[in-house]
C-alpha cells in the first residue's frame, strides 16, 4: 500500500502542468463550490446568531433550497477537482473520489447523523422542514413560504 501510495505522488511529480479546458472548469467548479460552502456556513451561522431562532430550522439563503447545502458544496468541490485533475488523465479514475464522497456523505455519515440530531433538536419544525426541502440537490422547496416562516 505505502509502495502504490510513492508510486502515484511520483507520477503527479512528473505529470506536465498545462491548463486544458477540463482544467478551467474544474478550478471554476471547485472555486464556485467553495465559494458557496462559505457562504452557506456563514448563513447558518448567522441564523443561529438570532434567539428568537432558537429551536427553529434555517429556511434562508442556501438552506431554503437544500437541507444539506454545505454537504452538497464539500461534494461539488471534490468533483471540480476530479474535472481538473481529468487533464492529466485517468479521465474515469479521477472521479471514483467525489462519488465515494457522495455516497459516504449522503447515506453513511454526514446526511443521517446531522438528520437524526436535527430532529431530535427541532422536532417537528424539522420534520415540516424536510418535507418542504430537498434533502441533498439544491432545488425549489416544496412551500413558497417566505422567509421561513410557515404556511397555514
Amino acid at each position: 500500500q505505502r509502495e502504490f501510495a510513492h508510486r502515484i505522488r511520483d507520477l503527479a511529480a512528473v505529470a506536465p502542468v498545462t491548463m486544458s479546458w477540463w482544467s478551467w472548469i474544474g478550478a471554476a467548479i471547485a472555486l464556485l463550490a467553495w465559494l458557496g460552502e462559505i457562504s452557506a456556513d456563514r448563513q447558518l451561522a448567522r441564523w443561529k446568531r438570532q434567539p428568537a431562532n432558537a429551536g427553529r430550522s434555517c429556511r434562508r439563503g442556501w438552506w431554503r433550497y437544500s437541507r444539506h447545502p454545505n454537504y452538497f458544496f464539500e461534494f461539488l468541490f471534490w468533483s471540480g477537482i476530479a474535472t481538473l485533475a481529468c487533464s492529466g488523465g485517468w479521465t474515469a479514475l479521477v472521479f471514483i473520489h467525489p462519488v465515494g464522497v457522495y455516497v459516504l456523505v449522503r447515506w453513511l455519515t454526514g446526511v443521517p447523523y446531522s438528520e437524526e440530531r436535527a430532529l431530535a433538536r427541532r422536532g417537528e419544525d424539522y420534520r415540516r422542514y424536510q418535507q418542504e426541502t430537498p434533502v441533498f440537490w439544491p432545488w425549489w422547496p416544496a412551500s413558497t413560504a417566505p422567509s421561513g416562516k410557515e404556511t397555514p
